[in-house]
């Protein structure tokens, strides 16, 4: 989790100050609801100034990387171009230690006067907005408009006078007195940890900083009462020259790392002693933290989408199957309707019109009486002919929900395939192959553009003899490596009767050992359905064994002469 405080930010804000004071705005464009991209030029270098309120990456920081440009610019976007254009970034600056960023542009209105309008970067969380203010205070519009149905202290509408977010009536290092803030800490609740003290006292201080500044100073799980009169020296000398760094502005960002993990949070380094990663240009730290966290939530946003929209189908289908089922067990007593009418056929001398049933000795079982239902607006040769003309109804639709019911078996088959595959997506192309493949198979409407896909690869393993083993990642992959890449002779795997990818194991004119063979098994275990199960059964065979089902979908074979291998999957490394 990464402490962007008030703290943190009067760092940013100096940085920001250094570099974008004197900048002329050339661009304005709006990548997603809660995010604006503004492109600046000075000294013949163009920056980018990205401001995000998004409810869990609140930030504002310079930028490098590339957003897609939407079509259609929103009304508040066309708003920023429309008053910004050709605007001079004047000041940056923050409100106390809150979190409240003011960017103050000098341009000019329509009759040809210079005047000023801030956007105010208010980064709070879910409360965090984006506000258009004029010179004399008012909004112009906001990124998020807020009405009294949303709040009846705060309202966020153009028109309305601009006002500061609820101040928590914390104390303020760059506004109250040393003195004051020290005496402030020791008279608080002496039962309270000193941590918990400093982050409901001091302004712009979380609590993760908090307790980072209390580990740095040696004073872990103290509480106020527990300090002596050294260790109130202690600290009130270790806070005073935090808070003369706040306005000396000397700071190193660091980005914690574990081994095989990515960025994990981003805080002062003199305050840590874990393995990290220096970054001594602010932006770039956030620039480089949150674009690998952003992509991973854009990912997994896609992903839950479609995934949503696949597991709604596979409810779909099943109480269709359920609704077939019930309509064959009906056609299980279609032989009864052919028995009532021939029985009808052969005692039409004691049917008359009128009669509601009939008594007869069934031939077709040692005579045993049975009463058999009539329409008594019809005759008995016409009751006769509704009963055979029942019989052929249900002998016909037996025959048709048989395959209705094997072809929606196969949907949800395929469908439950597509899961595995969205859970193995990396990235935004493998995400967007699996979406072509649904629209090619009809369950999306709208067209998938792939010009500027790099198409992604199988992922590739190595066995300890060199062997490669490759598993394909989508239906697609999965066709192309069993049918046009893969040699007749290399083996072939699928973990037994459920959703799974296929595995070859790539011989190269050599004689796969057994341990490659269970190699492979267990990675084809780990990409399907069966990776959180034990013993698992996979079955594997020669690719010349290998059929594609004719008129199925990419990725449905049937396979023949196999040999099954039970495994336990686990976590291999990748090549």
């Amino acid at each position: 989790m990464m402490a962007l405080d008030g703290i943190f930010l009067n760092y940013l804000t100096k940085e920001l100050r250094e570099n974008l004071i004197g900048s002329v705005v050339q661009k304005i464009y709006q990548p997603s609801t809660r995010m604006i991209i503004v492109v600046l030029r000075k000294d013949g270098q163009t920056l980018k100034l990205l401001i995000s309120v998004s409810q869990n990456s609140p930030r504002i920081h310079i930028t490098d990387k590339n957003f897609e440009n939407p079509q259609s610019p929103t009304a508040f976007c066309m708003l920023l171009r429309k008053r910004l254009s050709s605007a001079k970034i004047k000041d940056i600056r923050q409100h106390e230690l809150e979190r409240t960023v003011f960017v103050d542009f000098q341009h000019l209105n329509e009759l040809g006067d210079s005047i000023q309008s801030s956007l105010v970067c208010e980064m709070m969380g879910r409360y965090s907005n984006i506000i258009l203010i004029s010179q004399q205070g008012v909004i112009l519009d906001a990124i998020i408009r807020v009405n009294s149905s949303m709040s009846s202290k705060r309202l966020v509408l153009p028109g309305c006078e601009y006002i500061l977010p609820p101040d928590q009536g914390k104390m303020c290092f760059t506004r109250d007195k040393f003195e004051d803030i020290i005496n402030n800490i020791f008279k608080y609740n002496p039962e309270e940890k000193l941590k918990n003290v400093i982050f409901n006292v001091c302004q712009g201080v979380s609590l993760k900083t908090a307790e980072r500044l209390i580990k740095y100073i040696g004073l872990e799980d103290k509480r106020v009462k527990d300090l002596d009169d050294n260790e109130k020296l202690l600290f009130s000398q270790r806070l005073k020259k935090f808070i003369k760094d706040l306005y000396t502005f000397t700071l190193n960002s660091v980005i914690f790392i574990e081994e095989y993990v990515y960025k994990k949070g981003v805080f002062i380094n003199e305050f840590t002693k874990c393995n990290f990663k220096v970054q001594n240009v602010i932006s770039n730290l956030l620039d480089e933290y949150y674009y690998s966290r952003d992509k991973s939530d854009i990912i997994k946003c896609k992903i839950s989408s479609l995934e949503s929209l696949i597991k709604t189908k596979i409810l779909r289908y099943k109480k269709k199957i359920e609704s077939q089922n019930k309509e064959l067990d009906l056609c299980k007593n279609k032989d009864t309707y052919k028995i009532y009418a021939d029985l009808l056929l052969s005692n039409l001398y004691v049917i008359k019109k009128g009669m509601e049933c009939v008594n007869v000795k069934n031939f077709y079982c040692k005579n045993e009486e049975i009463c058999i239902k009539l329409d008594p607006r019809l005759s008995g040769s016409d009751n006769a002919k509704l009963y055979y003309k029942k019989y052929n109804k249900y002998k016909k639709a037996g025959v048709v929900l048989l395959e209705q019911v094997k072809l929606t078996m196969e949907e949800i088959k395929y469908l439950e395939n597509i899961l595995e595959y969205l859970s193995m997506c990396e990235n935004n192309d493998d995400i967007e192959e699996v979406k072509n493949e649904l629209y090619i198979s009809g369950y999306l409407k709208d067209k998938i553009k792939t010009k500027n896909l790099s198409k992604s690869k199988p992922l590739c393993f190595t066995t300890k003899e060199g062997l490669k083993v490759f598993v394909g990642k989508n239906s697609i992959q999965n066709e192309k490596l069993t049918f046009k890449i893969a040699n007749k002779k290399d083996i072939w795997f699928h973990v037994k009767d459920m959703p799974g990818s296929h595995t070859i194991l790539f011989l190269e004119g050599k004689d796969p050992s057994y341990d490659s063979i269970l190699y492979a098994a267990k990675i084809c275990c780990m990409y399907s359905k069966a990776k959180n199960s034990s013993n698992v059964a996979v079955d594997y065979t020669s690719i010349s064994n290998v059929k594609k089902i004719p008129g199925s979908k990419s990725g449905m074979v049937n396979y023949k002469n196999y040999k099954t291998v039970y495994v336990t999957p686990e976590k291999l490394t990748l090549k």
